[in-house]
């Protein structure tokens, strides 16, 4: 892999499985699963829940906006 994830965590202690990439369109989520993260799609760009449906790689999780994604993530992580 030499993507550009892959890049950016060359050389640091960093468990890509237990990583989230949030995004805010489908190559976002398509990038994510790419790299083997956990994909969380935000729905404050254009993109609408109902298009998902038609996706080939759909997100792993869904939220509201950023804050609600980074919410979510830190009150699962606690459990």
């Amino acid at each position: 892999k030499t993507g550009l994830i892959d890049q950016a965590c060359e050389g640091l202690d960093i468990d890509i499985k237990k990583t989230f990439f949030i995004g805010d369109k489908k190559t976002d989520i398509e990038a994510g699963k790419k790299a083997g993260c956990k994909t969380i799609l935000v729905l404050s760009g254009k993109v609408k829940k109902d298009d998902i449906s038609s996706w080939f790689i759909k997100p792993d999780y869904i939220k509201r906006d950023l804050k609600d994604a980074v919410d979510w993530i830190i009150q699962n992580s606690l459990e």
